[in-house]
C-alpha cells in the first residue's frame, strides 16, 4: 500500500497519448511538489518564527495560504486521472489565491514577489486566454496593493538585522519557485519536437516495411526482417520471436549469427496464457505492454536490464501465428503513438506471412493438380493412341471387306456431264499425300492439282485430288474450300461406315432373334435339331450343318446334320 502511495504521489501514472500532454503533466507534478516544498520553506521558515517571537500571525498567514496544500493534492489527482487541463487551471488559480492575500498584509516591498510563482504557473501551464485572465488579476491585485499602501498611513518601522529570515525565505521561496517552474519546461519545445520526429521516423518505418513484398521470400526471411526493424529503427535492444506450435504452446525462434536465418528454438517454449509476457499477449490477441506505468507484478515480468517491454501478437484474418517481445532500456512509458507504430509494423509482418502461406498451399496444390493434369494427359494420349489404332484397324477392315486393300473413284467429264468411274491405281500425287499427310499442290501444262488428304479426328484415311481448268488460278480461298470439302468428306465417310456397321449389327440381331423366336416354338429335340440345322444353313448359306449335344457321362448323345 505505501509503495502504491508512493507511485500515485511521486510518479506519472496516467498514460497521456501524445508526448506533449505527457511533457506538461510531468512537469505540472513536478511544480505541485515544489510548490508544496516552497509552502513548507515559508511556513517553517518565516512565518512560525516571526509568529512565535510575538509578531502577529495575521501579517504572515492567511486562510487561503494554508489551503494551498490541500488545492496541490486534487491537482495531483487531477493529473493522475488524466485531466490535465483541469489541474493546470486549479493549480494556478489557487498558487494565484492563496498567494494574493499577504500582499496586504504588511507594506514590506519584498511581499509582492509573492504573486510572481502563479504568474510563472500561468505562463507555462495554461493557454493564452486562461493566462490573460491570471496576468489581469496579478496586475489588478499589485494596483489594490498600491491604494492600499497609499492608505496606509502607520509608521512602519523596518530593521533589516531583525527580517534576516523575511528578507532571505521570501525572495529565496518566490524567485526560487519561479525559476523552477521555468526550469522544469525549459527545452520542451526541443524535447517535443524530438518526439514528433522520432514518431514521423517510426510511421515511416512502419509504413516502408512490407510495402513492397516480395512472393519468393519465406517465413524465416520475413521474421528476421522484422527483428531488424524493430531492433536498428525502434531501438529495441532485445527482440524474440515466439511461434505457435503444437498444444497451445509457443515455441521461441532464435537467430543464428551466420545469414541471419530464424530457426526454431525447441529448447525454449511458452504456453499460452501463462504468466508472462507472451503468454498472455497470446490469450488476450492484443499487445501487452509493460513500463513504468505498470504494477509491481506486471514489472517482475521483465527480463534485466530492461525497463520496459512490448508483446505484441502477429494475427492476421483471425489467425494467430505467433508473439513478438521486444524489451528497451529506456525507462520512460511508452508513447501510444509509438506502441501504434511498432504494432503496425508487426501487423504488417503478419499479413505478408499470412500470404507467404497462402501462396504455399496455392503452389502445393498448384503441383498436385499439375501432376494430375500430366496423368489425365498422358491417359488422354494413351486413349487418343489406342482410338487411332482401333480407328485404322476398323477403316482397314471396313476396306478389305469389298475385296481391295485400297478404293477410289474418278470423276470423269464427258461431253455434258460427269462420270464417277472406279479407280483401283493411286496416282503420284496421291500417294505423295498419303505419306506425307499433308496437302500437295502441282502444276503442270499450266493446270493446278490439289491433293488434300482426308482425315477423320486426326487419323488419315485417304486423300482426293482437284484439277483446275488450264488458266484458272489457285487462290487461298479455293485452297480453304478444298479443305473444308476434305473434311466434310472424311466426317461423311466415318458416318457411313457407321451407319453401315449399325445396319449390320441390326441385321444380325433380328436374324438372331428370328431364329429363336422359331426354335422355342418347338418341344421335340429332333424336331429343334433338324430346325436349327435348317436355318443356320439359311442365315449363313452355308453348304453343310452339323449340331452336336453331349448329355450325362454314360456317353448319350443327340446328333443331326444337314445335307
Amino acid at each position: 500500500m505505501i509503495d502504491s502511495l508512493f507511485r500515485f504521489l511521486f510518479t506519472l501514472r496516467y498514460p497521456y497519448a501524445s508526448s506533449i500532454m505527457r511533457q506538461r503533466a510531468w512537469g505540472l507534478l513536478a511544480m505541485t511538489w515544489l510548490s508544496v516544498v516552497a509552502w513548507a520553506l515559508y511556513l517553517f521558515g518565516a512565518a512560525l518564527p516571526n509568529i512565535n517571537s510575538g509578531v502577529s500571525s495575521n501579517l504572515f498567514l492567511t486562510p487561503t495560504l494554508l489551503a494551498l496544500p490541500v488545492a496541490a493534492l486534487i491537482a495531483l489527482y487531477a493529473v493522475q486521472t488524466g485531466r490535465l487541463r483541469t489541474a493546470a487551471a486549479i493549480f494556478t488559480y489557487m498558487l494565484l489565491v492563496s498567494t494574493a492575500p499577504l500582499l496586504y498584509t504588511s507594506p514590506e516591498g519584498l511581499l509582492s514577489l509573492a504573486v510572481v510563482p502563479a504568474l510563472i504557473a500561468g505562463g507555462v501551464l495554461l493557454n493564452r486566454r486562461q493566462y490573460l485572465i491570471v496576468v489581469i488579476v496579478t496586475l489588478a491585485l499589485l494596483a489594490g496593493r498600491a491604494i492600499w499602501l497609499n492608505n496606509y498611513t502607520e509608521p512602519y518601522v523596518f530593521i533589516p538585522h531583525n527580517n534576516v529570515d523575511l528578507l532571505l525565505i521570501v525572495p529565496l521561496v518566490t524567485l526560487g519557485s519561479a525559476a523552477a517552474f521555468l526550469y522544469v519546461f525549459s527545452g520542451n519545445d526541443e524535447r517535443n519536437l524530438s518526439n514528433a520526429l522520432d514518431l514521423a521516423r517510426f510511421m515511416q518505418t512502419a509504413a516502408e516495411h512490407g510495402a513492397a513484398p516480395t512472393t519468393d521470400a519465406d517465413e524465416a526471411v520475413l521474421l528476421n526482417s522484422l527483428v531488424k526493424t524493430l531492433e536498428d529503427d525502434f531501438s529495441f535492444f532485445n527482440v524474440q520471436v515466439y511461434m505457435v506450435g503444437d498444444e497451445r504452446r509457443l515455441v521461441r525462434r532464435a537467430r543464428m549469427a551466420l545469414g541471419m536465418a530464424v530457426e526454431r528454438d525447441a529448447r525454449s517454449s511458452i504456453s499460452i496464457g501463462s504468466a508472462t509476457l507472451v503468454g498472455q499477449a497470446a490469450e488476450r490477441r492484443e499487445s501487452y505492454i509493460v513500463d513504468s506505468l505498470s504494477s509491481k507484478e506486471e514489472q517482475r515480468l521483465l527480463t534485466a536490464p530492461a525497463h520496459r517491454a512490448l508483446a505484441i501478437p502477429l494475427i492476421a484474418a483471425g489467425e494467430l501465428f505467433g508473439v513478438i517481445e521486444a524489451d528497451s532500456e529506456n525507462g520512460q512509458p511508452f508513447d501510444k503513438s509509438q506502441v501504434e507504430a511498432v504494432t503496425l509494423t508487426v501487423q504488417r509482418t503478419a499479413s505478408l506471412i499470412s500470404m507467404q502461406r497462402h501462396i504455399s498451399e496455392l503452389n502445393t496444390e498448384l503441383r498436385e493438380a499439375q501432376g494430375n493434369l500430366n496423368n489425365l494427359t498422358s491417359l488422354l494420349r494413351d486413349q487418343d493412341a489406342r482410338l487411332k489404332d482401333s480407328m485404322r484397324t476398323t477403316w482397314n477392315t471396313y476396306v478389305q471387306k469389298y475385296g481391295l486393300n485400297a478404293t477410289g473413284y474418278d470423276l470423269v467429264r464427258e461431253t455434258d456431264s460427269y462420270q464417277l468411274m472406279q479407280a483401283a491405281d493411286i496416282p503420284p500425287t496421291l500417294r505423295t499425300a498419303l505419306e506425307k499427310g499433308e496437302l500437295f499442290i502441282e502444276e503442270h501444262d499450266n493446270i493446278h492439282t490439289l491433293t488434300i488428304p482426308i482425315a477423320f479426328r486426326g487419323e488419315l484415311l485417304g486423300a482426293m485430288s482437284y484439277s483446275l481448268p488450264p488458266g484458272q488460278p489457285l487462290n487461298q480461298r479455293k485452297i480453304e474450300l478444298a479443305r473444308n470439302v476434305a473434311e466434310r468428306l472424311g466426317a461423311a465417310l466415318e458416318n457411313t461406315r457407321l451407319l453401315e456397321q449399325t445396319q449390320a449389327q441390326a441385321e444380325r440381331e433380328f436374324q438372331a432373334s428370328t431364329i429363336g423366336a422359331r426354335l422355342t416354338g418347338v418341344t421335340d429335340v429332333q424336331t429343334v435339331l433338324d430346325l436349327a440345322a435348317a436355318e443356320f444353313q439359311t442365315a449363313l448359306g452355308a453348304v453343310y450343318a452339323r449340331a452336336y449335344l453331349e448329355s450325362a457321362p454314360s456317353g448319350a448323345r443327340a446328333e443331326q446334320e444337314g445335307p
